[in-house]
């Protein structure tokens, strides 16, 4: 309440500059400037809480983990986790697509200093008794990623 105060009192405060100002204006040419000028800057008083209102609402907004102003490398990092998880959710998929049976698959890829991919690795984990299905593993993921997986066997108990 105190602000819509303030605000109504500011735009009293211009709007009494602004009379004062026309009655000491001679009848010449100039005065429809004059008259435009007077209007902006009453204007901009009567705006002035919705401009500070829109500057203030990022401070309202929840800050997010990866903002805008992040560094490139940290953007970078965050670009190739990203990439490594949806190669491992498609990996995933493909192996529950054939119905073989997995505990995890983890890929990973390895970037050169110009950040593009130079190397792919992959890693299956399945349990003691998938063991008969390692060829089939290997196979559905070296058909749809080119790469020969390496199958890690967790024993139960």
């Amino acid at each position: 309440m105190e602000s819509i105060n303030k605000w109504a009192a500011a735009i009293a405060v211009c709007s009494v500059i602004v009379c004062i100002t026309e009655l000491l204006i001679a009848d010449d040419k100039n005065r429809k400037i004059i008259r435009a000028v007077l209007g902006c800057f009453l204007l901009a008083a009567a705006i002035q809480p919705v401009i500070t209102f829109s500057s203030g609402l990022k401070d309202l907004l929840p800050a997010h983990e990866y903002s805008l102003d992040a560094d490139s490398a940290e953007l970078t990092q965050l670009q190739h986790d990203m990439t490594d998880s949806r190669l491992e959710a498609e990996a995933e998929r493909i192996l529950t697509e054939k119905s073989l049976h997995f505990i995890s698959a983890d890929i990973t890829v390895s970037y050169d200093t110009s950040g593009a991919a130079s190397s792919l690795s992959c890693n299956i984990s399945i349990s003691e008794k998938d063991r008969e299905h390692i060829s089939e593993i290997k196979s559905a993921i070296k058909e749809s990623f080119g790469i020969e997986p390496g199958i890690i066997i967790i024993s139960e108990g």
